[in-house]
């Protein structure tokens, strides 16, 4: 399986077991509440994120520290792929399709959601061949796949 994908969903897994509520009307609101251990009257108790999203000042600090942690294990697989062709690649691969760059060819999403900027590729050399590696590979099966339906 790919490297990138197992430890995706590693962190997936983790962040739910951070309690996040999403609102988006009153009956959201009040079972979001009951599900935070919190009272109707708490609603000032509730921080918001993004996206509809809420939780608690203590699970803030939860998710805080799970994210500086995931962000360190990330970093951790990409400075341990000495050539870009292992982690690296399997990152981009599967960032690069999620993100549909065969179809916009805009490399910008799969940086942002890697937390990756253009600098970063410039100044190491493994990232620079992973990217260029995936991106050799998606644009290739994209050819094939336009063969196919002629």
């Amino acid at each position: 399986m790919n490297k990138y994908v197992e430890l995706k969903n590693r962190h997936q897994n983790e962040l739910k077991q951070i309690q996040l509520i999403y609102v988006f009307n009153r009956k959201d609101l009040n079972d979001g509440l009951k599900k935070l251990g919190l009272k109707k009257t708490d609603v000032d108790k509730l921080i918001p994120l993004n996206g509809g999203c809420y939780t608690t000042i203590e699970n803030i600090k939860k998710l805080n520290k799970l994210l500086k942690k995931q962000n360190k294990e990330l970093k951790d697989e990409i400075r341990k792929d000495k050539d870009g062709t292992d982690f690296i690649y399997d990152m981009f691969s599967y960032e690069l399709a999620n993100h549909e760059y065969t179809y916009t060819r805009d490399l910008s999403d799969t940086l942002n959601v890697l937390n990756i900027s253009e600098t970063d590729i410039k100044n190491n050399p493994n990232l620079k061949n992973g990217l260029k590696l995936a991106v050799e590979d998606a644009l290739e099966y994209e050819r094939k796949q336009e063969e196919y339906e002629l």
